[in-house]
């Protein structure tokens, strides 16, 4: 796909066909990242004075909802100051992919329960299902580790100042406000030194099976959902991990600042991004289009009711979900007009495990 702009005044405009000059292969990071990521994605930067725009729009927005629910100004201000430390124009990569091992692992549990389980049991058993469901993220940013865990500490200040948990509880009294605190690596985790470790706790509305069946205790109180974020150092770049398993997270951290190893580097399927001249690129997986629901259902609180039927349609793909569709964007030097094109490139094994799993659900 072509397309060619008549003026660039418009914000999307100036996004899709500024600096030319930056494409290339995709950058080093990209190739670092584990070889079995579902999705990833790499782009060369964002001008501030294009950023700065949408971003004052989105925390002006934030602000007036802060406000609504009773929050007052000093805290409004403290909590949008840190959001907008945390927005970067740097050049970044980004990973992210799931454990199906422990997945399966988590599901099997549950399923051997048995109808008739003690709720807090099955509750316990949907908790460590939900968490390895999360799934990891790895980012890695342009920016000096001082700067990211700066504006972390400042945004962990600013959402668990006690006059902003009063506000919320006076407008909702059975809110419960994210807890964010600072805790020790992993077990066995090996990342380099000055690497933190922060978790968040989110209370969701629907972590048990349901009420105890006649003769059975009632479930205990539901547990919070952890989301753990580890900020790497790597010189003056920055790499973070987010997930709700540490150890996983840890894991793939380590994994892509690591030398050796299973990379995106080796796979095949991605070589125009390293021989073509790209400005912004990535791809996904027919694994990562479920992923993506479920993942925001689990972080919203609800247990996924299809959770094992997506993993049998896993199964039962030909490539298992994992052929890459690759995009990509690349402005082109000269003009007027200005001009940038855009490609995706679906390849077979993608419409293989799309119409196998549409025959599985009845056809078309």
């Amino acid at each position: 796909t072509t397309l060619k702009l008549s003026g660039t005044s418009s914000a999307l405009g100036r996004l899709a066909t500024g600096h030319p000059e930056r494409s290339g292969p995709a950058p080093s990071a990209f190739w670092q990242l584990p070889g079995d990521t579902d999705l990833a994605f790499f782009e060369r930067g964002i001008d501030d004075a294009q950023l700065s725009r949408a971003r004052d729009l989105v925390l002006d927005a934030l602000s007036a909802a802060l406000v609504d629910d009773g929050v007052k100004a000093p805290d409004v201000k403290a909590v949008t100051a840190a959001l907008g430390k945390l927005v970067t124009g740097a050049p970044l990569v980004y990973g992210s992919g799931v454990d199906l091992p422990g997945i399966r692992k988590a599901l099997a549990t549950e399923k051997a329960l048995g109808p008739d389980a003690d709720p807090g049991a099955r509750a316990d058993a949907r908790h460590v299902a939900s968490e390895a469901m999360l799934g990891w993220r790895v980012l890695e940013v342009d920016q000096s580790p001082a700067t990211v865990t700066g504006a972390v500490k400042d945004l962990v200040a600013a959402i668990t100042r006690p006059s902003l948990v009063a506000a919320m509880r006076a407008h909702d009294k059975d809110a419960v406000p994210p807890a964010i605190r600072s805790v020790p690596m992993p077990k066995g985790a090996t990342l380099p030194a000055g690497s933190q470790h922060w978790v968040m706790e989110l209370m969701g509305e629907d972590r048990h099976a349901g009420p105890p069946k006649a003769g059975k205790k009632p479930a205990p109180p539901a547990k919070p959902l952890l989301s753990h974020f580890l900020i790497v150092p790597d010189g003056q770049r920055t790499w973070i991990g987010i997930g709700g398993d540490d150890v996983a997270v840890a894991t793939r951290l380590a994994a892509s600042l690591a030398t050796t190893g299973d990379k995106l580097a080796g796979r095949a399927e991605l070589a125009p991004f390293k021989d073509g001249k790209v400005g912004s690129g990535g791809f996904f997986t027919t694994r990562a289009i479920p992923e993506i629901p479920l993942q925001m259902m689990i972080a919203g609180g609800s247990w996924p009711p299809r959770l094992g039927q997506a993993l049998e349609d896993l199964d039962e793909m030909p490539q298992k979900g994992m052929s890459p569709l690759l995009f990509s964007s690349t402005a082109k030097e000269g003009g007027p007009p200005a001009v940038t094109v855009s490609t995706i490139t679906v390849p077979r094994g993608t419409i293989e495990d799309v119409v196998t799993t549409i025959l599985r659900h009845g056809g078309f």
